[in-house]
């Protein structure tokens, strides 16, 4: 078994209630995986801050927070 295959065996996202929308990104890095991405833009002259969630959670969880 490889290291994929076994990450996928062990974690298995949960669906979100919240549908999918402009905000939802897929980004693919350069070892072939796919990294799932929302953005929360307010203003484009605000500073960018990225947050990493723990694995549990989904990005949609935070759109309350978001703003």
């Amino acid at each position: 078994m490889n290291k994929k295959e076994l990450l996928n065996s062990i974690f298995y996202p949960r669906p979100s209630g919240i549908p999918e929308d402009e905000k939802d990104h897929l980004i693919n890095t350069s070892d072939d995986n796919i990294i799932g991405s929302r953005f929360f833009l307010q203003n484009k002259s605000f500073h960018t801050i990225v947050f990493f969630h723990g694995n549990a959670e989904l990005a949609q969880e935070y759109d309350d927070i978001a703003n």
